[in-house]
């Protein structure tokens, strides 16, 4: 594969994006974004200049190469289910509709554009949308969730805690551990 690389000139993470058809490398300090096709192939760059969601989804998966450019470089989220865009640590927007969270949820600074694209899951029936405060990789993390069909978060369970460790995070069971309590959460079905 040929995808830049992980830092760019100043020293600073150039974020790589997972799209169902390729990749998108967003460098946050020269305001440019460039897609690679799946085989890492380089295709197109272009200006970011657009929207600022830190979440896209469409039906229930990554966005495509084009709707992530529509988004980025000219604002169209239109093709978007779930377009999450924060102005700052507590006041978001889930589709256009507000959306506060609370100071036990919101555990970090004013989300970044596309920050939690790789740090969502979404259960079956589309209604719950978990999203961790640092990326899927990682153990550790706080995690949020949003009743999509109200558009309100759900009550902050106490998986919500920075240093917790969370081993299984899938679409229909979660498990956490935050230093000694134990919780398992399971959405509605």
């Amino acid at each position: 594969m040929t995808l830049s690389p992980e830092k760019n000139g100043q020293g600073h993470p150039v974020q790589l994006l997972s799209a169902s058809d390729g990749w998108v490398t967003i460098d946050q300090d020269s305001s440019t974004a460039s897609t690679f096709s799946k085989n890492g192939s380089p295709a197109e760059s272009f200006t970011l200049s657009g929207s600022t969601a830190s979440l896209l989804i469409k039906d229930g998966q990554q966005p495509t190469l084009s709707q992530f450019r529509a988004a980025y470089e000219s604002g169209d989220t239109s093709w978007a289910d779930i377009d999450l865009t924060c102005t700052d640590a507590t006041h978001c927007s889930l589709n256009g509709n507000p959306l506060t969270l609370t100071d036990d949820v919101a555990t970090w600074n004013t989300p970044a554009r596309a920050q939690f694209q790789s740090s969502w899951k979404l259960s079956s029936d589309k209604r719950t949308l978990t999203i961790r405060g640092r990326s899927a990789s990682s153990e550790i993390g706080a995690v949020f969730m949003i009743d999509t069909a109200s558009k309100t978060p759900l009550a902050p369970l106490p998986i919500t805690s920075r240093g917790a460790v969370i081993p299984v995070w899938r679409q229909d069971f979660i498990v956490a551990i935050d230093g000694s309590t134990l919780v398992g959460y399971a959405p509605q079905s």
